[in-house]
């Protein structure tokens, strides 16, 4: 069967608390307390973009509007981004909506709509 794009904002809202119990899938993954857990196959199917994922190119500090990564093709201002943690915490994630991009000597400058709470590494 195809699938149809969909091109309108869905929200999906994971309800808790970072303190609440996690949920342990075996003794070596612990998947946090906000999971959506599939038994069998679904697909989602949003905007088409070209670039998935990137990686920062310099640290990102706590309390930083502006992280530069090395690949933001196809991003556009008021896409959403994702900073995942890159310590040992799972919890220590981020997200923001793009208010800017622009080319600069780090990679990709993204200028965002909110201040990091979180410290990530990065490298080029």
């Amino acid at each position: 069967m195809p699938y149809e794009r969909f091109n309108s904002k869905a929200t999906i809202t994971l309800l808790g608390g970072k303190e609440d119990n996690y949920l342990v899938a075996n003794a070596l993954i612990e998947t946090g307390n906000k999971n959506i857990v599939i038994a069998g196959k679904t697909n989602f199917v949003g905007k088409e973009t070209m670039t998935y994922s990137a990686r920062l190119t310099n640290e990102a500090a706590v309390n930083t509007q502006s992280i530069c990564v090395d690949n933001a093709f196809g991003w556009a201002p008021n896409d959403e981004i994702a900073i995942l943690p890159t310590f040992m915490d799972p919890l220590e994630h981020d997200s923001a909506v793009i208010t800017g991009i622009a080319s600069a000597s780090c990679g990709t400058a993204l200028t965002l709509d909110r201040a990091l709470t979180y410290r990530h590494f990065g490298s080029d």
